[in-house]
C-alpha cells in the first residue's frame, strides 16, 4: 500500500496553521488586556543596583589571537568582581580586567585574568559544553534585553569552551551550540581570553542605539572560587534580571542569518547471525544522505529545517529491565530536536523550584514521539526485519521573539510510511507497520512587568493516515491538545510567586481504538470496582485535562514550595507527549532552611520537610507519607545528603492492572548520597537507598561514579551499580474466571518476586584537541529474578492471597517447566 506525502501534507498543515493563527489571533485580543506593561514595574532604587558597562567601537581591525595589542584594549577596564563562592560578597582574590568592544560584524570582549601563581592555572580541556575541571572566564548577554533570557559563551585556558541560552531568568540550555571565536594565552601574568561573537549569533531588533545585559564570571578552580561583576546572592533569586547594563553601542544592525548544512553518512552493524533468518546474517550497511536549513528571519526569529535529519550522532539508550506496564522514559538525544528545546518548556516558568512527590507532570510535547520505532506488526507469519525507527520526510521549526518580551515556537514534522520485509517460507512481503503522520506543536508565551507576569499557550496536533485498515484498531486517528501556563509574582522583590497551567486533550479514532485506550495501563476504565469511570466500546473520541499550580517562597535563608494539581481520568497525551498515569488529585507542602555561612564543619547546608497526599476521583486514598532530608558541603569541599521517606498505607488502583483495589502497605525509604572535591584528578561519587515495608517487601541498591582523569585532555568515568529486590505482589496475569465472584469474576494472578540486577557503564572522553574528541561509551547488563509462591487476590482493598499448593490447591508443572 503506498500513500502521497504532498497529498498528506496538504490535508495536515491547515490545521496546524488554523492552530497558529488562533494563537496569534488570540494573543493580540487577550494578552495586552491581563496586565499592561506598565503594572508592577520594578522601583528605582532597585535599578539604582544595576552596573553599567561601556563599549567602545574598535577603529582598527580586531585579531582575536589572545594578545591584547589593539588600542580599544588600552583604555580603562571593568575590574569590580566580588565573590558568589566560597566567601560571599569578599572581593575577589584575584584581579579581573575585561573590556568591551564591537564593529559592524561583532561584538568583542577581552579579559585578562590575573593569577598569582600562574603555574597553578588548571589547564585541563576537553569537547564542548563537556564542563571539563579547569579555570574559566564566562560572558552572558541579554541582546533582546527582556531581563529573563540571554546566551551564555565560556572559555577555558587551554581553549576549551562552552556555550548556551538562559531561560526562565536563572536556568541555562547547552544544547544551543553558536559560531564564534576565542583565543586564550597563558603567561607569567596568568591568562588571556579574547573572544568575537558576531551579531548572527544573537536576537536583537534594529535601533539607533542598545541597551544589552551583560554580565562576567570567573572560575578559579583550585579555590572553588566563583566572581562575579553583577553579582546574585546565594539566598536569591534570579540571573538574567541582574544582568549589568552595556551601553555605548550604536548604529549596527542585525545581519541576515542564512546556513546550509548537507551531510552524508555511513553505518554498519554487526550482530551475531541467526540460522535461517535471511535478514540476520551478522552484518548490515546502510547509508544516509539529507540537509539542515538555518535561515533567520527578521532580526528575532530563526527558521532550522530538515530533510532527512542525520541523527548519527545520537547517542545510544541505556538498557533497562522493565517489569512494569509502563513506557520508559528516554531522553531526547536528536541535536534538531534538542537545540532550542527549552522554547516548548509548558508549566514551570517563574519559579526556579517545583517539588513533586509522586506526581509526574505530563509531557505535552516529547519529541522522541517524532521518528519513533514503529507501532505496527507485521500481518505475514515469518522471519522479519522491521526498521528500527520511522524516517522523518521534513521537519522545520520556528523559534524566536514577535514582540517585545513575546516568544515563538512552533515545530512541524512529516514521517513517512514504514513497511516491515517478511519472509514467510521463501515467500517475500512488504507490510506497512508505520503509517504516514504529522505532527505539529506551536509555544507562545507573552510576558508582563520586566517578567513580574507571562501568560503562555501551547497546542499541540498529530493526525495519521490511518487509510490501511489494521492500523484502526492500534493507534489514533488525531489527537490534539491545547493549554495556558504563566505566573505572577506577589511582590516587587520576587520572593514569592505562583505559577501553575491547565491543559486539555482531545483524541479520535475507531471504536476498537478508543476501547484500548480506555483499557490501558494508564486508564484502566474496566476496574470492576471503579464507580467514577467506566468503559465506553461505542465511543469515537476521549477527552481529558489537567491542572498544577505552585506556591514558591523563592529567596532568603527558608524556601516553601506548595503545590496542588490533578489530572482526570481521560487525559492522553502520548501521542506527541509523554504521561503514565491519570486519575489523580496530588498535592504537597515543602520547607526548606539553607545555611550560607560557613562554620566548622560545613560550607553551605540545607534541611527540607515536607508532607504529601494524593486521591483518586472517587476519593480512594492513594498516596500519603512525609518526607525530611538534609544535605551538604564540608569546608574541605567533599559533601553528601540523607533523605528519608515515610509512607502510610493507602489503597493502589493499578497494581491489579484494570482489577479492583487493593491495599497497599506503608513503609520506609532511606537514600543517600555522597562525593568528593571535583577539583581532584579522582572524583568519587557515591550513591544507596534502602526500602522496608510493613508486608516484608524490601529493596535495596547501592552504586559507585568514578571518574579519573590521568591526563588534562582524558577522563574515564565509571558507574558500577548493584540492586537486589524482593516484592510478595509481583503481578503476573489475569485469568477470567466467573467462579471468582468476590473478585468480579476474574483470578489475578501474583508471585513473590526476588530480582537481582547488576549494571557497569564505562565512557571515556579523549579530547585531542578542544575540538577534535574520541568518546566511547559501553553499558553491561545482568539481570535475573526468581518467581515464586504464587497466589491470587482473595478479596478487593486487601492484600490477602489464596496460595497456590495451600488450602488444598495444588500447582502442576506443564511441559515448559
Amino acid at each position: 500500500m503506498t500513500h502521497s506525502p504532498l497529498k498528506f501534507v496538504k490535508r495536515c498543515c491547515p490545521a496546524f496553521f488554523v492552530l497558529l493563527f488562533l494563537f496569534r489571533a488570540a494573543a493580540a485580543q487577550t494578552l495586552p488586556k491581563v496586565l499592561p506593561d506598565t503594572a508592577l514595574v520594578p522601583t528605582l532604587e532597585l535599578f539604582k543596583a544595576i552596573k553599567r558597562v561601556e563599549a567602545a567601537r574598535a577603529v582598527e581591525l580586531i585579531k582575536v589571537d589572545g594578545v591584547l595589542n589593539e588600542s580599544v584594549w588600552q583604555r580603562n577596564a571593568i575590574t569590580d568582581f566580588t565573590q558568589y563562592q566560597p566567601s560571599e560578597g569578599d572581593t575577589a582574590t584575584q584581579r579581573t580586567e575585561v573590556w568591551v568592544a564591537y564593529d559592524d560584524a561583532a561584538i568583542y570582549v577581552a579579559a585578562r585574568l590575573y593569577d598569582t601563581h600562574p603555574d597553578s592555572i588548571s589547564r585541563a580541556f576537553g569537547r564542548r559544553d563537556a564542563g571539563v575541571p579547569a579555570d574559566w572566564f564566562r560572558v552572558e548577554l541579554d541582546a533582546y534585553h527582556d531581563r529573563r533570557t540571554g546566551f551564555l559563551f565560556l572559555v577555558t585556558p587551554s581553549g576549551s569552551v562552552s556555550d548556551g541560552v538562559i531561560y526562565n531568568d536563572e536556568y541555562d540550555d547547552d544544547s544551543w551550540d553558536g559560531v564564534w571565536s576565542v583565543a586564550t594565552k597563558i603567561d607569567d601574568k596568568g591568562w588571556i581570553a579574547e573572544m568575537r561573537i558576531p551579531y548572527s549569533q544573537l536576537r536583537f531588533a534594529k535601533a539607533e542605539s542598545y541597551v544589552w545585559g551583560i554580565n562576567f564570571t570567573r572560575f578559579i578552580q583550585r579555590r572553588n572560587e566563583f566572581d562575579f561583576f553583577a553579582r546574585v546572592g546565594q539566598s536569591e533569586s534570579g540571573r538574567a534580571s541582574k544582568f549589568a547594563e552595556l551601553h555605548g553601542i550604536q548604529n549596527i544592525a542585525p545581519p541576515p542569518r542564512f546556513a546550509l548544512i548537507p551531510y552524508l553518512s555511513s553505518s554498519g552493524k554487526f550482530t551475531p547471525a541467526i540460522a535461517n533468518d535471511p535478514f540476520r546474517t551478522g552484518q548490515n550497511y546502510g547509508g544516509n544522505i539529507g540537509a539542515d536549513l538555518k535561515l533567520g528571519l527578521g532580526s528575532n526569529l530563526t527558521l532550522d529545517a530538515t530533510v532527512n535529519p542525520d541523527f548519527g550522532q545520537a547517542e545510544v539508550d541505556p538498557a533497562v529491565v522493565n517489569l512494569s506496564a509502563y513506557e520508559v522514559f528516554y531522553e531526547e538525544r536528536r541535536s534538531f530536536f534538542i537545540e532550542g528545546s527549552s522554547i516548548f518548556d509548558f508549566g514551570n516558568g517563574g519559579a526556579n523550584d517545583s517539588w513533586n512527590f509522586n506526581w509526574g507532570n505530563p509531557q505535552f510535547f516529547y519529541s522522541r514521539r517524532i521518528g519513533r520505532r514503529p507501532q505496527g506488526s507485521p500481518v505475514h507469519e515469518g522471519f522479519s526485519d522491521i526498521p528500527d525507527g520511522t524516517r522523518i520526510l521534513g521537519a522545520a521549526k520556528l523559534s524566536g521573539n514577535v514582540a517585545d518580551q513575546w516568544t515563538l515556537g512552533a515545530l512541524s514534522a512529516v514521517t513517512a510510511s514504514e513497511f516491515a520485509r517478511v519472509d514467510s517460507s521463501g515467500t517475500r512481503f512488504s507490510d506497512e507497520v508505520e503509517p504516514l503522520a504529522y505532527y505539529g506543536v506551536v509555544r507562545s508565551q507573552k510576558q508582563f512587568g520586566n517578567g513580574r507576569q507571562a501568560l503562555g499557550m501551547m497546542g499541540t496536533a498529530t493526525v495519521r493516515d490511518l487509510s490501511n485498515p489494521a492500523f484502526t484498531s492500534q493507534m489514533n486517528r488525531s489527537a490534539f491538545s491545547f493549554g495556558l501556563d504563566g505566573w505572577t509574582f506577589l511582590d516587587s522583590a520576587k520572593m514569592w510567586v505562583v505559577t501553575g497551567y491547565a491543559a486539555g486533550t482531545s483524541v479520535q479514532g475507531s471504536p476498537e481504538d478508543i476501547l484500548r485506550l480506555q483499557r490501558s495501563p494508564v486508564r484502566n476504565f474496566q476496574r470492576p470496582d471503579a464507580t467514577h469511570v467506566e468503559v465506553d466500546s461505542a465511543a469515537t473520541s476521549l477527552g481529558g485535562w489537567v491542572t498544577r499550580w505552585y506556591l514558591n517562597k523563592q529567596q532568603g535563608d527558608w524556601t516553601m514550595n506548595v503545590g496542588l494539581g490533578a489530572v482526570s481520568p481521560g487525559l492522553e497525551t502520548n501521542d506527541l507527549g509523554f504521561n503514565t498515569r491519570t486519575d489523580l488529585i496530588n498535592g504537597h507542602i515543602a520547607v526548606t532552611y539553607r545555611w550560607f555561612k560557613p562554620d566548622n564543619v560545613f560550607r553551605t547546608k540545607r534541611a527540607s520537610v515536607a508532607t504529601f497526599r494524593g486521591f483518586d476521583f472517587q476519593g480512594n486514598l492513594l498516596q500519603s507519607g512525609y518526607y525530611a532530608g538534609f544535605n551538604g558541603q564540608l569546608v574541605n569541599w567533599w559533601g553528601g545528603g540523607l533523605n528519608l521517606s515515610v509512607f502510610d498505607q493507602t489503597l493502589d488502583s493499578r497494581q491489579t492492572r484494570g482489577g479492583p483495589l487493593m491495599y497497599l502497605p506503608g513503609g520506609v525509604n532511606l537514600n543517600f548520597f555522597t562525593y568528593s572535591d571535583d577539583r581532584q584528578n579522582i572524583y568519587v561519587e557515591t550513591y544507596g537507598s534502602g526500602f522496608r515495608g510493613t508486608s516484608n517487601a524490601w529493596n535495596f541498591e547501592a552504586g559507585v561514579d568514578l571518574t579519573l582523569r590521568p591526563l588534562p585532555q582524558l577522563r574515564v568515568t565509571m558507574g558500577p551499580s548493584f540492586s537486589r529486590e524482593y516484592t510478595p505482589v509481583q503481578y503476573v496475569s489475569t485469568v477470567q474466571d466467573a467462579a471468582m465472584t468476590e473478585t468480579f469474576g476474574a483470578r489475578y494472578v501474583f508471585a513473590d518476586l526476588t530480582q537481582t540486577s547488576l549494571v557497569a557503564n564505562a565512557r571515556v572522553d579523549w579530547a585531542f584537541t578542544p575540538k577534535l574528541t574520541l568518546q566511547l561509551y559501553t553499558q553491561l547488563l545482568f539481570a535475573v529474578g526468581d518467581y515464586a509462591n504464587f497466589k491470587e487476590l482473595a478479596r478487593p482493598s486487601t492484600i490477602d492471597f489464596n496460595v497456590y499448593g495451600e488450602g488444598g490447591s495444588r500447582i502442576t508443572p506443564t511441559e515448559n517447566g
